[in-house]
């Protein structure tokens, strides 16, 4: 672990702008089906209904507080059981820091998790995994990097690293006036291949990274 990683409070609501970034460069789809994972109350879904986006989010069990967005847009669980959406459900599942992804990533439960969320993407469609810069539950930002690089080595998808920083965006549009939060993150990007790729082939790339790489042959019988 890195002497200088922080514990962090969790990620503000993602705004507008961070939205429009994420979004773009998609295949034209009306409307844009999105999934947030680690959804809370329902923010970023009210946000995105409103402009007209198929929103929906996912999340352990229900926020404390109301919801912000239709009961019927979210679904409570465990990412790592039956998927509750179809595959080829989704643009863009975009997933925030949550209890189905912390430690090392290199479990069973990790593995499935992952291979439900891509399995619910449209060939072509894009995850894209949300961690503060700051680091987070005592790993920096580049511990957290690698972690997922390993992780998502075992599934067959592009991936890259790259920061998302409010700028002179933030203050042309007034973001200070609006208490709309300043976000400060590092993304990591995975895009999955144009062909289908189905819920079954994701889990068996899943198998495949947690079981034993090679096998003791049988010793014979004397």
């Amino acid at each position: 672990m890195s002497s200088e990683a922080v514990a962090v409070r969790p990620i503000p609501s993602l705004h507008a702008r961070f939205w429009n970034k994420a979004l773009s460069g998609l295949p034209a789809a009306s409307p844009r089906r999105v999934l947030e994972v680690g959804c809370g109350r329902g923010e970023s879904l009210a946000l995105l209904i409103s402009r007209g986006v198929d929103a929906y989010g996912f999340d352990l069990g229900a926020a404390a507080g109301p919801l912000l967005a239709p009961k019927s847009q979210f679904a409570f669980g465990s990412l790592c059981s039956a998927m509750t959406f179809p595959q080829h459900h989704f643009d863009l599942v975009v997933v925030r820091p949550n209890p189905a992804f912390r430690g090392e990533l290199a479990t069973a439960e990790h593995h499935v998790a992952t291979a439900n969320l891509l399995s619910c993407l449209k060939p072509g469609g894009r995850m894209i995994i949300v961690e503060p810069r700051q680091g987070r539950d005592d790993a920096s930002a580049a511990d957290w990097a690698a972690r997922w690089d390993r992780h998502l080595e075992a599934f067959t998808a592009q991936r890259r690293v790259h920061p998302y920083a409010d700028g002179l965006g933030w203050w042309l549009s007034l973001g200070f006036l609006k208490k709309t939060p300043r976000l400060d993150l590092q993304l990591i990007s995975v895009t999955i291949p144009d062909a289908p790729v189905t819920r079954l082939e994701w889990h068996r790339q899943a198998r495949t990274a947690v079981l034993p790489r090679t096998r003791q042959p049988r010793r014979k019988a004397a």
